[in-house]
């Protein structure tokens, strides 16, 4: 396995290095939701980084293993991130997207015991292979993303990153992944539930924070999606009361993604800093 990734290594500097391989217009599969919760393939749905560093013309390019084809026309911009969704009437009401382009649909589904997808240009000759993952549920593959409500994400997010290897995948921080979110390329803060004044600790004084909030009006907490900690997409004094349940052990209810030992991202308007780093 050792010869194997310093031959991997190799092939990646050389490609990074040789001149005739740099500008190639590139799309890069960096999510990957192949097994929803429950088995329900219509909330699938593939991730695609515009990695090339300027706008490109991605009409006419296709996906191989679901049979997806871009419309005439489309453009990426720079550092863009596009959905393809099997059923994207469905993908909208799920996520509510606000910031993402969503294509789709796609016939096949994605295979839940893996494939090899291959995201190809609309060259003028032979289309070529722009990239490619095989990935797979067995090895170093992440178990959580298999049929448990959890994506496929790439971590370290590059041009160069290989997402052909399982090790540099892994489970999602949030049921249903997080599509058209990836750190440090898109733009969004991150934070957990219950630190509300934002010191990084989960304690009685966040409870004031936000009890502070409701009736003094006091707004000077660096990321109010903190204060929502029931995750009821509303902050009152249930959330004051949830969390000093939380902290006193008087009840059993643990504080919905992201608890107080995750950090995961967001793009609410209420969160205008983060107060966490993943």
């Amino acid at each position: 396995m050792d010869h194997i990734r310093s031959r991997r290594n190799r092939l990646l500097d050389y490609l990074r290095t040789t001149e005739k391989f740099l500008g190639h217009d590139r799309l890069k599969v960096t999510e990957l939701y192949y097994n929803p919760l429950g088995r329900a393939e219509d909330l699938e749905f593939l991730e695609l980084w515009n990695s090339t560093g300027k706008a490109i013309d991605i009409g006419g390019w296709t996906i191989d293993g679901i049979a997806f084809t871009f419309p005439d026309g489309t453009m990426a911009q720079e550092n863009e991130v596009l959905i393809v969704a099997k059923n994207p009437e469905l993908f909208r009401a799920e996520y509510e997207p606000t910031t993402v382009q969503v294509y789709g649909p796609y016939e096949a589904n994605l295979d839940n015991d893996g494939e090899t997808l291959r995201v190809k240009d609309a060259g003028p000759a032979y289309p070529a292979t722009v990239d490619i993952l095989k990935y797979g549920v067995d090895g170093d593959w992440p178990r959580n993303a298999n049929g448990l409500g959890y994506s496929l994400e790439l971590t370290a997010v590059h041009p160069d990153r290989d997402n052909d290897m399982g090790y540099n995948w892994k489970a999602s921080g949030e049921l249903g992944g997080s599509p058209g979110r990836i750190p440090g390329i898109t733009s969004e803060t991150y934070f957990k539930r219950g630190d509300a004044d934002g010191d990084g600790r989960v304690n009685i004084i966040d409870a004031v924070e936000i009890l502070r909030h409701l009736f003094r009006g006091d707004n000077d907490q660096p990321c109010k999606a903190s204060l929502d900690v029931d995750a009821s997409d509303a902050i009152d004094t249930t959330d004051a009361i949830f969390l000093i349940g939380y902290i006193f052990g008087l009840h059993e209810r643990s504080i919905p993604a992201p608890g107080p030992r995750e950090c995961l991202a967001t793009s609410s308007a209420l969160c205008e800093e983060s107060i966490c780093q993943p």
